[in-house]
């Protein structure tokens, strides 16, 4: 699958563009502030309704306008050419049409165009709150299993019905029992599936980490749950779990009047030479571990879906020396369609696959 085509309207700096992209590799050139990243948040915009920037659609107005408006032409033998548009209206919100059909919910559009995106953002992954790195899991999760994404909405759904009986004056306590059980179900399902996707990717991160950092370093992740450890536990296992860690912590829960255990509480544990990379990394590191991280995402997802995601990297060759950047261009070489910005003009991009060369100068596109 690959974008052919970008058209905006009064997204950040852009009054109107249109641009054609190869399936290949698409390397922006330009200085810091002109709009490269813009262009890769649009793509990001167009495969997963959102911005990877900011949660605040009304941050990506060009200025003072009304609206702003992203359009793309995505190919795919499985599918042919299917056309995506998103508009932003200031005060009614945001809209997503595909082939001009307006999806009743967003979350429709995800794993229809599966992206991954490696930015200067992601160190907050790494060195973060644990709510950035449950929320990294869910996406790329959602991204490869749609009943995922269902059993989170329906777990979210449950926490703010089960919350609200907490947070409630007098506590109504009585509807408790029905509510645990409804949580566990849908939360049984996501810690299941989160069990098994960090056992399946910890030795790819690991493999990339490796083939990235500039010195030797051994790195690893490890899923730690508020319900149980037992990683290859079956789902029945971990819901009757569930329920007995809720009904054990109820005193505490009803104390502090909000739902204390369970996926929405849960933490991935990054560790390099079995310290935790978030309590004593340094900034290369979380720099490196993020790489490491996005990329081996992006590896990941190809290994799983039908078709191979857009690899979007924002900036990543300002924290690599030459070699490392001559070895993610080897990598590149089969990544299927990639979008890479950088300031660097003098490095050689020479590479086997279709590559096409822009530049961007407040705003305007040009084709090198």
């Amino acid at each position: 699958m690959f974008i052919a085509q970008l058209r905006l309207k009064d997204f950040r700096n852009y009054e109107a563009a249109e641009i054609d992209f190869s399936d290949g590799l698409n390397i922006i050139l330009g200085n810091n502030g002109q709009g490269k990243t813009s262009i890769l948040e649009a793509i990001y915009f167009l495969c997963l309704s959102k911005s990877f920037k900011t949660p605040d659609d009304a941050a990506a107005l060009r200025f003072e306008q009304p609206f702003f408006e992203a359009e793309g032409k995505f190919c795919s033998l499985a599918n042919g050419t299917q056309n995506v548009r998103v508009v932003f209206q200031r005060g009614e919100g945001k809209s997503v049409l595909i082939d001009k059909k307006r999806l009743d919910k967003f979350s429709e559009l995800i794993g229809k165009f599966p992206v991954a995106i490696s930015a200067p953002e992601d160190v907050a992954i790494v060195s973060g709150s644990p709510g950035e790195r449950r929320r990294w899991m869910d996406i790329a999760l959602s991204q490869m299993q749609a009943i995922y994404l269902k059993d989170l909405q329906d777990y979210r759904q449950a926490l703010r019905q089960r919350n609200a009986l907490l947070n409630a004056e007098p506590q109504r306590l009585d509807s408790l029992d029905s509510w645990d059980v409804t949580l566990a179900a849908s939360g049984a399902r996501i810690l299941k599936r989160r069990f098994e996707f960090i056992h399946e990717f910890r030795p790819l991160v690991c493999k990339v980490y490796g083939a990235i950092a500039s010195e030797a370093e051994s790195v690893d992740l490890a899923y730690k749950s508020t319900i149980t450890e037992i990683s290859d536990a079956d789902e029945s296992f971990i819901r009757d779990q569930f329920i007995e860690t809720l009904r054990e912590g109820r005193v505490k829960e009803c104390q502090r009047r909000t739902s204390l255990f369970g996926p929405h509480k849960d933490e991935v544990r990054f560790t390099i030479n079995g310290v935790s990379i978030r309590d004593y990394g340094s900034q290369g590191q979380f720099k490196t571990f993020a790489l490491a991280l996005k990329f081996a995402e992006f590896l990941f997802l190809k290994d799983r879906l039908e078709q191979t995601p857009i690899l979007l990297l924002d900036d990543v060759f300002s924290e690599l020396d030459r070699s490392r950047r001559e070895q993610l261009l080897r990598y590149l070489e089969n990544a299927g369609q990639v979008f890479l910005t950088t300031a660097e003009r003098t490095f050689d991009y020479s590479v086997e696959k279709p590559a096409k060369f822009y530049t961007v100068d407040q705003g305007t596109v040009s084709v090198v």
